[in-house]
């Protein structure tokens, strides 16, 4: 049954006010029983006074972390809903700006190559460009692009050596012979649709303090992998909610692919970082620090190929991580400090956005708090499980109705959301190590994904932190129904027992589909 769009905007203002609503009441709840509990925790030996006290504070700032970006969610779902709307764009019909279309190619497959090609050519734009960004690196793949630029008739730029900063670096070498004000980057798989061109630079010529555009990134292999289809629910609730909230605020950032730049930005800030590997990220805010804006224009022009296999969505998920948290570390000063360039609501978009990949400790923390609670009764919570359901019920209800209308109004469905939380929780060591090594201010390298690999694959013997995840929190539930049903019903085991089998039930449904999609294959 369809909804209008005001009676959808009714539903996702009474669900938000009612869900903040929640929040209040669950952390006044946990602020008292944080502070009751420590006292309470007086009587017991000093030792066990210190182990139960870290594990409390712990928990309730890994609690706050989840409260404050659920708090952020909801607030931008409502600057989404009530403050974003499409701009209307009339086409240029003459005196068209220059644009390039710029290719980012690093021995990627000729037959994606050629269909990313084809698509460019098929541009309904007349004055515009097309350029094979190339950053070949064996002679065999140097001398097939060569040859299909050369067929397709479009300029190939060959990225010199010695080579420097990864894609960012590629870039940056051709910025230095651009040409035409604008400049459109695409991946090497991302086929842009007719009119991307021209919805676009419109709005850029309308507004010269923009510096650059994005749009949504779709994956169309989404029939063809499982893998693809519960990553693009990810992207979708970032594109199709996030970023229009961000837009509205001013702390949008570009996301490396379907998007214009203006070329004079670009240089003014020396082109993009080359020290990050999320250099798109890493320039956006410098761009925005120096008085450019940023903005999100939601239509979707342009259609690529999301990750294979569990490999290739671990790497990119790790890249995204390392590299964001990276950010947020080096500029601390400008997104904290209240006397940076940065308005408020800037800085509030960039906190939020630079501190997100902490949730790979924040979760890995969540699931292993119930498995200490069942194996050694730590921590010691002094508080009425009766009140905890009571005070985080209406939290969960409340948010979980707003999350599943806010997907189901886009029309997806609720096995993909399934699907997309199963894959979120196997991939939280993965963002633990990008946040562990983001703050020991660790090395990482840029890497590109594969195209021509098998889909929905899974390298077993390379997920032994899952395997680690699985049995433990597995023994614990085991554990945990063993003591319920030997020494009778105690409510906090009870509690702990249900989310440990949660988050088992998460961890393992996905894997399970990947498992049986491969028994299907070989049979």
């Amino acid at each position: 049954m369809k909804t209008s769009p005001m009676h959808r905007e009714k539903i996702v203002l009474l669900f938000s006010f009612l869900t903040i609503g929640a929040i209040g009441v669950y952390s006044i709840f946990r602020v008292w029983t944080v502070a009751f509990t420590l006292h309470a925790l007086a009587d017991y030996s000093t030792f066990q006074r210190v182990v139960n006290t870290v594990f409390i504070i712990v928990f309730w700032i890994s609690e706050m972390f989840l409260v404050f970006h659920s708090l952020g969610y909801f607030f931008t779902l409502l600057v989404s809903t009530f403050g974003y709307r499409r701009p209307y764009v009339e086409y240029a019909l003459k005196d068209e700006a220059a644009v390039t279309i710029l290719i980012a190619a690093h021995d990627e497959p000729i037959k994606i190559l050629r269909k990313t090609i084809i698509a460019c050519k098929y541009v309904d734009y007349y004055n515009y460009k097309v350029v094979l960004l190339d950053s070949c690196t064996t002679e065999e793949s140097c001398s097939q692009t060569t040859e299909l630029a050369k067929d397709m008739g479009i300029e190939h730029f060959h990225v010199p050596q010695p080579r420097h900063g990864a894609k960012a670096g590629a870039i940056n070498e051709y910025l230095a012979h651009a040409t035409t004000p604008y400049i459109i980057i695409l991946d090497a798989d991302y086929r842009p649709s007719r009119n991307f061109v021209k919805l676009l630079v419109p709005q850029m010529e309308d507004h010269p303090d923009v510096a650059f555009i994005q749009t949504p990134q779709f994956y169309g292999n989404l029939s063809n992998s499982l893998i693809s289809r519960a990553a693009q629910l990810q992207q979708s609730i970032f594109y199709e909610f996030i970023c229009e909230g961000k837009s509205v605020n001013g702390g949008m950032f570009m996301c490396g692919t379907n998007l214009i730049v203006r070329t004079e930005a670009l240089r003014a800030v020396g082109g993009f970082d080359e020290n990050s590997i999320t250099e798109d990220f890493s320039t956006s805010l410098t761009l925005i620090k120096n008085g450019w804006e940023g903005r999100y224009y939601d239509y979707t022009t342009a259609f690529g190929d999301g990750p294979l296999n569990m490999q290739q969505f671990f790497s990119q998920q790790y890249r995204w991580a390392r590299g964001t948290l990276g950010v947020f570390m080096h500029n601390l000063i400008p997104i904290l400090s209240p006397f940076s360039s940065l308005r408020f609501r800037q800085r509030y978009e960039y906190f939020l956005s630079g501190t997100y990949y902490f949730i790979g400790i924040v979760w890995m923390l969540f699931i292993l708090f119930p498995v200490f609670y069942i194996f050694f009764k730590v921590p010691a919570y002094f508080a009425d499980p009766f009140l905890y359901v009571l005070s985080y019920g209406p939290y969960f209800v409340f948010s979980f109705a707003l999350f599943i209308h806010s997907i189901v109004s886009r029309r997806y469905h609720f096995l993909d959301w399934l699907k997309s939380q199963s894959l979120v929780l196997i991939t939280v060591p993965v963002y633990f190590r990008g946040s562990v090594d983001a703050l020991l201010n660790r090395k990482a390298d840029f890497t590109t994904t594969q195209k021509d690999v098998e889909i929905d694959t899974v390298d077993w013997m390379r997920i032994l932190p899952q395997y680690s995840l699985i049995l433990l929190v597995i023994a614990s539930v085991l554990w945990g129904m063993m003591d319920l049903l030997l020494n009778g019903f105690e409510p906090s085991l009870a509690i702990n027992v249900f989310w440990s089998a949660y988050h088992a039930f998460l961890l393992t449904y996905f894997l399970i589909l990947l498992y049986a999609k491969g028994i299907n294959r070989k049979s």
